[in-house]
């Protein structure tokens, strides 16, 4: 599988994004918050979610405060296919499929969905590509690749058949299954716990026949138990019978004056009923007639209304129509002003592009001019042979130089003579002229001949000690020419001069470097020549395209002041648009107010026009039926009526309320509540006795010895079938214990192609020596390197990082020949230092070759050691 392109729209904080991936390393660099893992976040949800989800997660990729659809969209290439998908989240929904390969074809909605799945399923091992993903913020450890079925294929293509060979898959399949007879194959748990349960059962079928024999002689003891409490029962049976006909009987004239009280008071709820019937339809006739009245008053006064409301209504229809023609208008002139606002705005952009260009071409001027200086420093520097360390020496060389002088000169003797008379004198054979009252002195450093020509010779000769002394002073100004020699130079002022023209070239040198650094920030100089290039082609083509017949103003001030000019005139057209539309609206309310009152106030007038013929109508049918004075008559028949049943049903209530009404009841319950109950317990006990009869008839006729005989036989017989049982599947369990342990073996042999491509991957950042084990999961267990075994879980953060990066790029070239996926890391390798930063770039470069890679990074430089990576910047 091949990622070769991926965009997004209004996914969280990214508008509009586009990214071409390459077939080797792909590096995607920028800042945080820019948006490198939204694109790891899409992918994932493209092929995971339906556009209708309503999960959380989807949901809260939508930009925060705006109302628009969230579109992915991804060009892959998996096996055959070659084709397009794309999905919209959250607001107008939809999944597009488009194949371009093998056979172009088209589709949406669900379908697309299912299908693209198809064809991953069908050509990827999608558990694999979930295992490589290295997800930003999350800790990375050794892959979890034991569940992938397409690495598992790429290793039994690696391991070969040498591995078939050794694995003879059919005996195990048929000693697996056999286990499986009696084993559980998950848990281990035997599968025969049920012959011990049955074994069980015949025990307590032993147990139940012993316990039927005993029974024999409890049945007997309660029978004759049951029989006497029979003839009991029999005997106190007509005593409470003869009690409950007396309560009977007192209860029966106590509920004959109830029933007449519950008559009578039925009978005056039904005159009261009727006396109110007869007063409703007095007061609804009088009702009536008031309402008549008013409904009448009421049709006059709508009408009216009616009348009003239509001559309004033309006046309204007027200045409706006036202010739409006035509105349309407005529209028109804010469109064309509109239109110049835009044109004067492109021009701003144009002339300030242009001044961008200016500077940045400035900018790059300056660049230049401080390559020019750089070079003149360098030169400077280059020419000067001094340095600290030199004049350091050059110093305590003088210093030397100082001291050994100055102890000569404490040691040796100084002649000193004065002339009397202008004389001539010989000094070591040289003539020395002296005039009258000068004197001169030497330091007899050697020895000195002084001669008074025709007069007198004098020899001075000093002490041993002073010639030394004087060796000493000849080797240190030696030492002195030598380090003037070396700094280039005639003494040492002239050489703290030099290096303090040293160092200021040195200081101007890291200052030039750094105003050019600063100058040209992330850009080089190709960069920034380029970028002036493009803008300067794009400042051209504009003016080819520009179609105003209004000139280009002469300077940003001028243009910016008519785009506020312009700006300050539309927003006027704007206020007028919006000042007309406002009394276009009133306008318009108001006619339709008018409007819907006149509906209002014709259907009303129908309305009411109709409720009074209505009310006249059934008016006249009900006096026609019964008059008022009739029907007052009546009310007044009804009124004495009710209160002659109101007397009568207070002197029935007094009788019963001197009546002990609780005590004869509480006797009547009692009493058939004694005879229920002893009807009750005899046939209960009747039951319990003909029970207890047919037991004991067929406990004599069922044989119960006979019964717990074979009871007995059956449970040992059963017991000797489940001891083979057990014998058998222990013969099982070992012989599956040996192939199980054979098969773990020859796992391990299967493992040994992702183990070197492991190690392969790790020599190359670790060293020649590293060398790792894995567990039978396949996970990293520990590493060696020079000769010290570390388990994973003690390596430092770092190093599980990146032992975790480079399993997962050893499995991706293993599959790679088998129909691989892209390995996608994002945010990596920040605890690792410079140098393994070098080793781990070359392990992606090498994997590079044969996998796609794609790295994402918010750190300028982390990756820059992966020599073949195609760099995208956001």
């Amino acid at each position: 599988m091949r990622l070769l392109r991926l965009s997004l729209e209004n996914w969280r904080g990214v508008a509009v994004r586009d990214i071409t991936f390459s077939d080797s390393v792909t590096l995607i660099e920028g800042p945080n918050e820019i948006g490198k893992s939204t694109l790891v976040e899409a992918l994932r949800t493209l092929f995971a979610e339906l556009d209708s989800s309503n999960k959380k997660s989807v949901k809260a990729i939508q930009p925060v405060g705006e109302d628009v659809g969230s579109r992915v969209e991804a060009e892959v290439v998996t096996g055959d296919y070659h084709f397009v998908y794309s999905k919209t989240y959250n607001r107008k929904s939809q999944t597009t499929l488009r194949i371009l390969k093998p056979e172009p074809a088209q589709y949406t909605g669900r379908e697309a969905h299912e299908l693209a799945e198809q064809m991953l399923s069908s050509t990827i091992d999608t558990s694999l590509w979930h295992a490589l993903l290295v997800e930003q913020g999350k800790e990375i450890r050794a892959a979890g690749l034991s569940e992938s079925a397409g690495l598992a294929r790429a290793l039994d293509a690696a391991v070969g058949s040498a591995a078939n060979e050794q694995d003879d898959a059919g005996l195990y399949e048929r000693v697996q299954a056999e286990y499986e007879q009696y084993f559980s194959l998950k848990t281990g748990k035997p599968k025969f716990s049920r012959l011990d349960t049955e074994i069980a059962e015949l025990e307590a079928a032993v147990a139940d026949a012993i316990a039927q024999l005993n029974d024999i002689v409890t049945d007997t003891a309660e029978y004759e138990r049951c029989l006497a409490e029979v003839q009991r029962l029999e005997k106190v049976g007509p005593e409470l019978q003869l009690t409950l006909a007396q309560r009977e009987a007192e209860w029966k004239v106590i509920s004959s004056i109830e029933q007449q009280v519950r008559g009578t008071r039925d009978a005056l709820e039904t005159a009261r009923q009727l006396w109110q019937a007869v007063q409703d339809e007095v007061s609804r006739r009088e009702r009536f007639a008031a309402q008549c009245r008013n409904d009448h008053e009421l049709l006059d006064q709508k009408r009216r209304d009616l009348e009003r409301f239509l001559t309004e209504l033309e006046s309204l229809q007027s200045e409706r129509d006036a202010a739409a023609l006035n509105l349309q208008s407005l529209k028109n002139e804010r469109l064309q002003t509109l239109a110049h606002l835009e044109s004067a705005r492109a021009d701003l952009q144009h002339l300030e592009r242009v001044a961008i260009l200016e500077r940045e071409q400035q900018r790059l001027d300056q660049c230049r001019s401080l390559s020019e200086q750089l070079a003149a420093d360098r030169a400077v520097m280059a020419g000067i042979r001094t340095d600290a360390t030199r004049l350091d020496a050059l110093q305590k060389s003088e210093s030397q130089l100082q001291v050994a002088i100055g102890q000569r000169d404490l040691a040796t003797t100084v002649v000193e003579w004065s002339a009397r008379k202008d004389l001539t004198l010989e000094v070591d054979g040289k003539s020395v002229n002296l005039l009258q009252g000068s004197s001169e002195s030497r330091r007899a450093i050697a020895e000195m001949v002084i001669s008074i020509p025709g007069v007198a010779d004098f020899r001075i000769r000093p002490s041993q000690s002073t010639s030394e002394l004087e060796q000493k002073v000849s080797q240190a100004r030696q030492l002195v020419n030598a380090a003037l020699d070396r700094c280039g130079v005639e003494s040492l002022a002239e050489a703290f001069a030099a290096e303090a023209r040293r160092q200021q070239a040195a200081t101007n040198l890291k200052m030039l470097v750094d105003r050019r650094k600063a100058l040209l920030g992330s850009d080089d100089e190709a960069e920034l020549q380029a970028r002036l290039e493009q803008m300067r082609l794009a400042c051209e083509d504009y003016l080819q395209a520009r179609n105003s017949d209004r000139p280009i103003p002469d300077d940003h001030a001028k243009a910016r002041l008519l785009v506020k000019e312009l700006d300050q005139a539309f927003k006027d057209a704007e206020q007028a648009v919006e000042a007309a539309l406002a009394v276009y609206e009133h306008a318009r309310s108001r006619f339709e107010e008018a409007h819907a009152s006149q509906r209002v106030a014709s259907q009303e007038v129908v309305g009411l026009d109709n409720d009074l013929q209505r009310r006249q109508a059934e008016l006249a049918e009900a006096e026609r039926s019964e008059s008022v004075e009739v029907l007052r008559q009546r009310l007044q028949a009804r009124t004495r009526e009710t209160s002659d049943l109101a007397l009568k049903l207070e002197r029935l209530e007094q009788e019963l309320a001197e009546s002990p009404v609780e005590t004869v009841e509480a006797l009547l319950v009692n009493a058939r509540a004694s005879r229920d109950r002893a009807s009750k317990d005899l046939a209960q006990q009747a039951t319990r006795l003909a029970v207890l009869e047919d037991r004991l008839a067929k406990a004599q006729a069922d044989g119960r010895k006979e019964k717990l005989d074979l009871a007995e036989r059956k449970h040992l017989e059963r017991k000797r079938y489940v001891a083979g049982v057990k014998r058998r599947a222990a013969a099982v369990q070992r012989l599956w214990e040996c192939v199980d342990r054979h098969r773990n073996a020859t796992r391990k042999a299967y493992l040994q192609p992702l183990k070197e491509g492991i190690e392969s991957l790790g020599r190359i950042v670790f060293g020649a020596d590293f060398e790792i084990t894995l567990a039978d999961d396949w996970s990293l267990s520990s590493c060696t390197r020079r000769g010290r075994t570390i388990p994973f879980d003690g390596l430092s953060v770092g190093a599980k990082e990146q032992l975790g990066i480079l399993t997962r790029l050893a499995a991706a070239k293993i599959v790679s020949r088998h129909g691989g996926v892209p390995v996608i890391i994002d945010d990596a390798l920040g605890f690792s230092d410079p140098g393994r930063l070098e080793t781990m770039g070359a392990a992606l470069a090498h994997c590079g070759r044969h996998s796609q890679i794609i790295l994402l990074t918010c750190t300028p430089g982390r990756f820059s050691y992966v020599g073949n990576a195609e760099l995208v910047r956001l």
